[in-house]
This record gives structure tokens, C-alpha cells and sequence, in this order.
């Protein structure tokens, strides 16, 4: 289901129409000479449920293109929108190939001037090691590249702070019309203009090495529904050779935060940095489900205390305190 086709021979996309433009469209789409782009059979205008404009086969025929969901349609309509929006030029189920002609085919590629950049929305699971082989095939054709994962709550990676692959986690946001970057608790729109201003920095080799540093996640509020970080524990460094650890997660001491929460809070965790990364105080509250009160994680939206029984679903990362 792709958001480009072929209206009279010329490519189109989707994303290029408001609403009152599609619905035309639509209206006279009898008389229209619609081709998909990925097997030149007759397409059809459609809307899903989510309100995403986007093209279907008339009839499948013998295309061998695969289905997308509604949700990845959705993530797929909202980044190209606004990296057009941004002055890119962008394409949807962009046909490429790497110097040794391995094809690949990106869900968004956007160019302007000599910088070249693929986003892909991947909302099924997939391991890492396929997600570096695909991202490799980018960085050999001279492309950056930027992941959309789904939020899985049991899922423990640190690739958000890995500059080789950049890879962001998305959860639909309650009204079912937008996705918000769970990390920065902002719009996908408004995170993709961001980072294509230059706003967003993403740490490169020289900061994967942190002999002591904060592991820290983020979760959902359970009482605002807002997303939070959290510190989970602390990371202590023994080798040198600390890049193991942040990419693998060997040759390091973790100390739980319900271990030292006190000297976390009294030395490593500052107002600056807590802000910075939008981090909730650290203080005494009372637990009803413990009938007790402990030093605890808060939201940093709403200060609900956040339990350490709601620690073990955080998606990891490592905060230097090197930075």
C-alpha cells in the first residue's frame, strides 16, 4: 500500500494533497490513468482509517509487493509530509542500489542539495543484527539513515545514542492520528523538522567511552500517560575499553538504583542534567502498593511516583556523565 504511483506516466505522492484535493481526486478517479509505481498495474485512491491518502492495486495481479499496515502507512504519510514540509525533496518506496548493485528500497528518501537521508518505519519486529546489515547497505551508497521502531516494553537496546544507527522509538498516540518519539515525548513531525534543521545531536565516537555514567529509561506515566525518564541504576567502568559495554553490554558493573538511590541523587544526578533530559526528581513518596515511603523515580510531567516495579519495563540507554 505506497503513498507514490503514476497519474499519466508522472510520479505522484500522496503526501502532496490536502484533503479537499484527494477527496476530488477520488471523485474522478474513473477517468484517471493511475499506474503503481512497483508493477505498472492499475491503482485506486484510498483512504484507511487513520486517515492516511494512499494507493492500492486494482487488482493484485502477479505484484509481488508486500502489505503495509495502517500504523506504518500512518508513520510512513506523517515523515515524508514533513520533510517536504522542511524543503526536501522526497520520495516514497524509493528504488535504490548500493556501488556493487545490491537493491534496497527505502520506506522515505529525501535529498537536498548534496545531502542525501532514508527513514524507515519498521513497526514488526526485527533483530539487530538485520537492522546494522540493512543500515550498512545505506551507509556504503554515501546515505544517512534514520530508524522508526515500535515501542516493545520488554525489549532492552541502546541503540538510541548510537550515531552508526540511529534508531527512535514511536508509540501511537491516543487520539490514533499522530506518533509521538517516545524518547523526546514530541510529534514525529515536529521531530523529523527538528532533526533535519540540525537540531537534533547525536553522540559519535567521541563519546562512547564513559567509565561511569547513568543507565536511564523511559516509560509511560501511568497517571498523565506522558513519557518520562527514569533513572534505573548507575554503570561503573573497570576497563578501558568501555565501547563494549555501550553497544553490547559486556565488561561493566551495574548497581540497581534501589541499591544506592541516595548517591545517585546526591552526586551524580544534577538539576542541569536532569533537566536537560527530562529526568523527574528523585525524592521520598509514599507507595500504597509497598504501604511505605522510599526514595523514588517521579514523572517529570506530572511527579507520580514511578515505582521500581515500573523500572523493569524501561528502555534502556547509557547518559555519560562524561558529557
Amino acid at each position: 500500500m505506497p503513498l507514490s504511483a503514476l497519474l499519466d506516466g508522472q510520479i505522484i505522492h500522496s503526501f502532496d494533497y490536502s484533503e479537499s484535493e484527494w477527496n476530488s481526486l477520488k471523485q474522478i478517479r474513473s477517468k484517471l490513468d493511475i499506474k503503481m509505481a512497483c508493477c505498472n498495474n492499475k491503482g485506486i485512491l484510498k483512504t484507511s482509517s487513520l486517515g492516511t491518502y494512499f494507493f492500492a492495486h486494482y487488482k493484485r495481479g502477479d505484484c509481488t509487493s508486500l502489505p503495509e499496515s495502517k500504523e506504518h502507512l500512518l508513520a510512513k504519510f506523517i515523515v515524508a509530509k514533513a520533510a517536504k514540509k522542511s524543503g526536501w525533496k522526497v520520495f516514497t518506496e524509493y528504488r535504490g542500489k548500493t556501488p556493487e548493485g545490491e537493491i534496497w528500497v527505502a520506506d522515505v528518501y529525501a535529498e537536498k542539495g548534496g545531502a542525501k537521508i532514508v527513514f524507515e518505519i519498521q513497526l514488526s519486529p526485527q533483530t539487530q543484527f538485520e537492522m546494522v546489515r540493512r543500515q550498512e547497505k545505506y551507509k556504503i551508497s554515501d546515505i544517512r539513515c534514520a530508524w522508526f521502531t515500535k515501542r516493545r516494553i520488554h525489549d532492552f537496546h541502546m541503540s538510541d545514542d548510537n550515531y552508526d544507527v540511529p534508531n527512535f522509538a514511536i508509540d501511537l498516540a491516543e487520539d490514533k492520528k499522530k506518533f509521538i518519539v517516545c524518547r523526546f515525548d514530541v510529534d514525529l513531525e515536529e521531530f523529523v523538522s527538528g532533526m533535519l534543521a540540525g537540531k537534533l545531536k547525536m553522540p559519535g565516537i567521541e563519546n562512547r567511552i564513559a567509565h561511569t555514567g547513568l543507565i536511564i529509561g523511559y516509560d509511560k506515566c501511568w497517571k498523565c500517560h506522558k513519557w518520562t525518564n527514569v533513572i534505573l541504576g548507575l554503570l561503573h567502568m573497570d576497563d578501558e575499553n568501555s565501547e563494549n559495554f555501550v553497544y553490547s553490554g559486556y565488561g561493566c558493573g551495574f548497581l540497581k538504583f534501589e541499591q544506592i538511590s541516595y548517591l545517585i541523587n546526591s552526586k551524580f544526578l544534577t538539576e542541569n542534567v536532569r533537566i536537560k533530559h527530562k529526568i523527574g526528581l528523585i525524592k521520598e513518596r509514599y507507595s500504597r502498593t509497598t504501604e511505605s515511603s522510599y526514595l523514588s523515580n517521579g514523572c517529570f510531567h506530572c511527579d507520580a511516583l514511578m515505582g521500581n516495579h515500573f523500572l523493569k519495563n524501561s528502555v534502556l540507554r547509557v547518559l555519560s556523565l562524561l558529557k
